[in-house]
């Protein structure tokens, strides 16, 4: 059999998850004997890329604010029609050189709805060529999908209509994807579970990381540009009075140099700040607890290291997706949740701090419960479409 051909279509609007989650995937499908192409049309990410295989950045884009109901680019301007056209066209040539056997979205049609423009001109493109099959990779808890609506209903028939395969990044023992997508059970015939979708880290253990005391407070504001809030309460938790640990805050790339330079200034000598480190698997692996907001890919990587976790959920713009998984890791007491709503009123970090000695409570915990193979589960399922 010939080696399957697989382009990976990808946009991140806000944080980076999206596109950690494609990288891992294109990884994966390399390992597993495709040849693949990556295609991403979010804002450049320092060290985010497929380590083998064609990486191909479209014009860049993300979303306005929180909202996700405005397109903007690079410089953060708003786009335009000819904009549109030009984004078009270049992923459509992309795609037609490549020549792919499968085709994966990344959210499509589930989500990237700012993107129709160009992901269903690639679709129906994919739809009419029966030599060619269409992927679907999703994520286990969608946005604004728990109740009937024309949006659902919409994806629902865009899923029979164009899709071989709909791969969910999760375990149904943890979390159906009906529990946030009431027309599951009408694509149920193309649902293909993977398992979250991870690094692990290095079998047997690591060595400590430079710079690093091990039983910290591992902090992660994400990749964003969304996490200073939980940055600044780590900050104040570090500096009050009752505090009896060593933090370690990590900011994400995107977050503008003078706010950086001010939450260094803010932290001094209580605590370390440092932008996103490669390491972040070994630091995990050493720290004591570790404090993050509740996005796919930290939870999986916290269920994997089986740290003990403090998750406050991002809720802007009324979204409920990581309060949601927070909510049921803290049910399964895997992790202590913490509103935003009180870190915001917590300026002497007391509420901060009594959330980590909680968490020191839980009951030690590995990720042999759950399923977290699922970039190679779902790479197999791939190539394997590829040969029907």
């Amino acid at each position: 059999m010939k080696e399957p051909r697989v382009l990976v279509y990808v946009q991140h609007l806000l944080g980076i998850g999206h596109l950690r989650r494609a990288v891992r995937l294109a990884d994966a499908l390399v390992e597993a004997g495709a040849t693949v192409c990556c295609v991403s049309g979010g804002l450049p990410v320092r060290d985010l890329a497929p380590r083998v295989g064609r990486f191909e950045q479209l014009p860049p884009a993300r979303a306005q604010d929180a909202t996700f109901k405005a397109l903007v680019d690079a410089d953060g301007q708003p786009v335009d029609s000819a904009w549109r056209r030009r984004r078009r066209d270049r992923l459509l040539d992309l795609h037609a050189a490549f020549a792919p056997d499968v085709t994966v979205t990344e959210s499509f049609p589930f989500g990237r709805r700012l993107l129709r423009f160009e992901l269903e001109p690639m679709v129906r493109r994919v739809a009419h060529d029966p030599r060619q099959r269409m992927v679907a990779s999703v994520r286990d808890i969608l946005e604004g999908y728990d109740r009937p609506t024309v949006r659902a209903a919409r994806a629902i028939h865009e899923i029979g209509a164009w899709y071989d395969l709909v791969l969910v990044h999760g375990d149904p023992a943890w979390c159906d994807l009906g529990a946030t997508f009431t027309g599951a059970s009408c694509v149920a015939e193309r649902i293909r579970y993977t398992g979250y979708v991870t690094d692990r880290p290095p079998a047997g253990g690591v060595g400590r990381p430079p710079g690093v005391r091990p039983g910290s407070v591992l902090v992660s504001t994400g990749g964003g540009a969304v996490g200073i809030e939980l940055a600044t309460a780590a900050i104040a938790a570090a500096r009050s009075a009752w505090n009896a640990y060593d933090w370690h805050i990590l900011v994400g790339d995107n977050l503008a140099k003078e706010e950086f330079d001010e939450l260094r200034r803010r932290a001094g000598g209580h605590a370390i700040v440092e932008r996103n480190r490669p390491d972040f698997l070994q630091l995990l692996d050493v720290a004591g607890v570790s404090v993050s907001q509740a996005g796919y890919n930290t939870v999986a990587e916290v269920l994997a290291a089986g740290v003990p976790a403090v998750l406050v959920p991002y809720v802007a713009a009324g979204q409920a997706e990581q309060t949601f998984r927070a909510a049921l890791l803290a049910e399964r007491r895997r992790a202590v949740m913490l509103p935003g709503a009180e870190l915001e009123l917590d300026v002497e970090g007391r509420a901060l701090l009594q959330a980590v000695e909680q968490a020191q409570s839980l009951p030690a915990a590995g990720g042999a419960d759950v399923a977290l193979d699922g970039a190679a589960t779902a790479a197999a399922a791939v190539v394997a479409l590829a040969s029907c």
